[in-house]
């Protein structure tokens, strides 16, 4: 297709639809803006046309403006996307007003979400007016790309740079999906400045799962990046971030959510799906898991398949994250229960507190030919860790399997609960954008 369809589409942000061929999709979005030849920062964009808006939903965007964080209301048009965005904890709203251009060989990284089975990839050079209710404010150059067929739902990213008006003054500019976009201002501005050095544009923070816990508390997973880098390497200035998004674990009480405490991870977001649990240990002592999963296709009869890693750290007295511990890798024809379960038990093997942590892995035949796993797995096997509550580390002890069968086992109970309450679309957003009929 050489020009852009005129008919209205969709935007989807399904979350089944946000993972790691997104992650490589963005990345590399960036990466191809960044090599892009380079704009006079006084080449000031002509305006485009306001296109009418169709019928059609507002949906949720998040990125950045320089080091500035935005959020953004678009709905699509028939020549490309119309909205708004405002920056986060300022009073500064601002008009877009966009043309989708030709349609253009999809990237690497798009060929490679679509062979992960999100869709079809598009990408476009796209132009976007911003004005302010009294004046325009500049223009956008940028690439917009989208998954997913031209007549179904898409997600879309717009990553490019900002033209001012007033001095021709060149800013980064992105807008990706969210899953959560009730995120409260004062969190994602405290997760925007809890990590230095600052860089040529503020980091685009994705919130992947948010649960509750004990204590009035709430655990947020998230993935830092920074699309703009690209263009940082390009002008000799290459930082030390990797290609991937590193995820990032905050912790804070439901009644303050401007002072959250942030756990680096050395854990890619390349994952499709990520989601968190936390466990009770012992009393005081919580253990966190990082489930990421991840469908494919075989290469012998084309089925289905779903891998799933797991990983477990707990945090040190400093409240940092200990030593990765990673579980064994489990895969399951899509559709059926693993062959194979992982579960967490813990155990008094020395009679010193605090007690060793157990993995029970049960092998089931056969798990497709009926509606649930039989109580009674073929077999089991099992290994026991210390634990080194200071420095948040599980050491393998050399106990044989067959004794750890005989002992006293006990499940770790999950304490986190799923928490929706950022998901839903916010109630009185600032930045509302009409949709004509």
């Amino acid at each position: 297709m050489s020009v852009v369809d005129r008919q209205a589409t969709g935007i989807a942000l399904h979350p089944s639809k946000l993972g790691r061929s997104r992650a490589l999709f963005v990345v590399l979005l960036a990466l191809a803006a960044g090599c892009a030849p380079k704009r006079q920062a006084a080449a000031v964009p002509e305006r485009v046309q306001s296109a009418p808006a169709s019928a059609g939903d507002a949906v949720a965007l998040h990125g950045y403006v320089g080091r500035s964080l935005i959020d953004a209301e678009m709905v699509p048009t028939r020549a490309g996307l119309h909205g708004c965005y405002r920056e986060l904890g300022t009073s500064t709203r601002a008009r877009l007003d966009g043309t989708l251009g030709a349609e253009t060989a999809p990237s690497t990284a798009g060929t490679d979400a679509a062979q992960g089975g999100e869709g079809e990839a598009h990408e476009f050079d796209c132009r976007f007016e911003s004005r302010s209710d009294i004046a325009r404010l500049g223009g956008i150059v940028a690439r917009c790309a989208a998954l997913g067929d031209t007549s179904h739902a898409r997600v879309w990213t717009l990553n490019g740079t900002f033209y001012a008006v007033k001095d021709g003054a060149a800013t980064p500019f992105f807008l990706g999906p969210t899953q959560f976009p009730s995120v409260p201002d004062e969190l994602m501005l405290a997760l925007d400045h809890a990590e230095a050095p600052p860089r040529a544009c503020a980091p685009f923070l994705d919130v992947l799962d948010v649960k509750s816990l004990p204590g009035d508390r709430r655990a947020v997973l998230y993935a830092r990046s920074f699309p703009c880098e690209a263009d940082a390497r390009n002008a000799g200035e290459a930082r030390p971030e990797p290609a991937l998004a590193r995820l990032r674990l905050a912790l804070l009480s439901k009644e303050d959510s401007a002072h959250p405490r942030i756990v680096p991870l050395t854990v890619d977001d390349d994952a499709d799906a990520v989601e968190l649990h936390v466990y009770e240990f012992v009393a005081g002592q919580e253990i966190f898991e990082l489930e990421r999963a991840d469908e494919g296709l075989s290469g012998a009869n084309g089925a289905g398949y779903v891998n799933t890693r797991r990983t477990l750290f707990a945090l040190t007295q400093s409240g940092r994250a200990g030593p990765l511990l990673e579980l064994p890798e489990v895969q399951s024809v899509a559709g059926c229960d693993a062959s194979d379960t992982v579960s967490l038990e813990r155990a008094e093997l020395d009679g010193d507190a605090p007690p060793e942590l157990v993995l029970a892995k049960d092998h089931h035949d056969k798990p497709c030919e009926s509606a649930a796993l039989s109580s009674d797995p073929v077999s089991s096997t099992y290994a026991a860790y210390s634990f080194d509550p200071e420095l948040g580390r599980f050491v393998p002890l050399a106990v044989e399997s067959s004794e750890l069968g005989q002992r006293e086992l006990t499940g770790l109970d999950d304490v986190s609960e799923a928490d929706d309450a950022w998901q839903a679309p916010r109630t009185e957003h600032p930045c509302s954008v009409p949709v004509a009929p």
